[in-house]
C-alpha cells in the first residue's frame, strides 16, 4: 500500500499540477474522476488506519465518520 501511495498516487498529484493535463482538467469536469480519486485515496486511508480492506463505498462511509467536517464537501461530490 505504501508503494501504491508513493508511486501511483504521487504521479497523480504531479500530473494534476500541470495546468493543461487531462487529469488537471478532469478533476474539474469529471464526476467519475472525482469519485475515483477521492474514494481511492480514502481506501488507502482506511487501510492504513484499520489494517483492513474496504470498498470505495465503505471508504466513503468511513471517511464521513472519521475525518473533519471540512472534508465533507468533497466526499459528498465523490459519493
Amino acid at each position: 500500500m505504501g508503494d501504491n501511495l508513493n508511486t501511483y498516487w504521487l504521479s497523480w498529484i504531479n500530473d494534476c499540477k500541470k495546468f493543461a493535463s487531462i487529469k488537471y482538467i478532469g478533476l474539474y469536469i469529471s464526476l467519475g474522476m472525482i469519485e475515483c480519486v477521492v474514494l481511492g485515496v480514502f481506501r488507502l486511508y482506511y487501510t492504513f488506519k484499520e489494517r483492513d480492506l474496504t470498498s470505495k463505498v465503505g471508504a466513503g462511509e468511513y471517511a464521513l465518520r472519521t475525518v473533519p467536517k471540512k472534508c465533507y464537501k468533497i466526499l459528498d461530490e465523490a459519493t
